[in-house]
């Protein structure tokens, strides 16, 4: 069974080439020379920096890219609605995200379940129920660690400690229950590039 047969399986939907290999490209090189920011969480209240979590950095593209982006992913909404069973309404703006080396996120969920209210201003954090990753450069060729790693997909409680690392793809989108934990994990080498947004 192929890799991305096997996260199908347990749940996730996969769209290997969802973005051509052109269209990374040029997202890579726009990215790479364009102005970033760290990455932040919402920690105790507020979005804010926390390395202890999150390192990494979120990059500016051009209004232009950013609308033909958006556009695209919308565009996969039927198709996540159909798989996940669930009526969505829309997605949050892209993020375009860069990790260097020794960049990470650990362990996390998009949506905390049962969360009551959150801030003022993250309220779409709350509605969040498909979170969306596309892959714009290879792993082994361009970085290497930085792997999308899953818990929980197996059932039960006694494996839940066990992660399933998903084998990246230029191009691949990945969409997952927001509410699934998930890590990247320390990339050891090169540069990592994606872009995520969130469904509610």
């Amino acid at each position: 069974m192929e890799p991305l047969e096997l996260f199908a399986k347990l749940g996730l939907f996969a769209a290997p080439g969802f973005l051509p290999s052109g269209s990374c490209a040029r997202l890579v090189r726009e990215m790479g020379l364009s102005a970033t920011a760290p990455a932040r969480v919402l920690s105790g209240g507020k979005v804010r920096r926390a390395e202890a979590q999150r390192r990494g950095l979120g990059a500016r593209v051009s209004p232009s890219t950013f609308r033909r982006v958006r556009a695209r992913l919308l565009s996969a909404r039927p198709a996540l609605e159909r798989h996940f069973g669930v009526r969505l309404t829309g997605a949050e703006p892209p993020q375009f995200l860069l990790y260097r080396r020794g960049d990470y996120f650990r362990p996390h969920r998009d949506r905390s379940p049962g969360r009551g209210a959150y801030p003022k201003g993250q309220s779409s954090i709350g509605r969040r129920k498909v979170s969306v990753v596309v892959f714009l450069n290879a792993s082994g060729r361009d970085y290497r660690g930085g792997e999308l790693v899953f818990y929980g997909l197996l059932g039960g409680s006694r494996l839940a400690k066990i992660g399933l690392e998903l084998p990246p793809q230029t191009g691949l989108l990945i969409a997952f229950p927001s509410t699934l934990r998930h890590e990247v994990t320390p990339v050891r080498r090169g540069r990592r590039f994606s872009l995520v947004s969130w469904f509610s």
